[in-house]
C-alpha cells in the first residue's frame, strides 16, 4: 500500500475473514476501535494507539466504529524498502523472543508527531510522490525503532 492510497475500510462489527498479513506494517489508529486475534492472543487496539504488524501472521480483526467512523493511517514496509533502508543506514537486528503477531510502541511525541504530518493525505486529495513516500516510511522506521530501543 502506498502512502498517497491511505483509507480506512470497515468490515464490522463482524469477525472478518482470516487474513495473511503478506508484509511488516505500522498501524496508527485514529477513530474507532479494533480486536485483533492470531489464535493465540487478543490484541485491543483503541484510538491513539499504534504498533508495527509482523509479516507471516494470519489474523481475524474485529472493527467498531466509533460515532460511524473508523480510520487508521498504514504504513507499509515492504521487503525492497527495508533492504533500501538497511544499505543506508547501518542497523544490527536482535533476535526477538516472542511471536506476536503486534508489537505495540510505548507513546511517543515523535510518532505522534510523524502522523500530524500527514493528515493533508488523509482524504486523498493530496497526492506523494514515490521519493517522498520513501522519506516519509523511513522516518515512520527510524521513530519506531527508537521507541522501541528506548533511545
Amino acid at each position: 500500500m502506498k502512502f498517497n492510497n491511505l483509507q480506512s475500510c470497515h468490515l464490522g462489527p463482524e469477525i472478518s475473514p482470516e487474513q495473511f498479513i503478506p508484509e511488516h506494517f505500522f498501524l496508527f489508529l485514529l477513530k474507532g476501535s479494533m480486536i485483533a486475534y492470531d489464535g493465540n492472543k487478543h490484541y485491543q487496539i483503541q484510538p491513539g494507539d499504534y504498533c508495527i504488524a509482523r509479516k507471516n501472521h494470519l489474523v481475524r480483526y474485529t472493527k467498531y466504529k466509533d460515532e460511524g467512523q473508523f480510520e487508521k493511517v498504514i504504513i507499509t514496509f515492504d521487503e525492497a524498502f527495508l533492504k533500501k533502508f538497511l544499505e543506508r543506514h547501518s542497523y544490527t537486528a536482535e533476535t526477538a523472543d516472542n511471536d506476536d503477531s503486534f508489537i505495540f510502541i510505548k507513546e511517543d511525541h515523535l510518532v505522534k508527531n510523524f502522523i500530524r504530518s500527514l493528515e493533508p493525505y488523509y482524504d486523498g486529495t493530496e497526492q506523494l510522490d514515490d521519493y517522498f513516500v520513501d522519506i516519509k516510511r523511513e522516518r515512520a522506521h527510524d521513530d519506531s525503532a527508537e521507541e522501541q530501543s528506548g533511545t
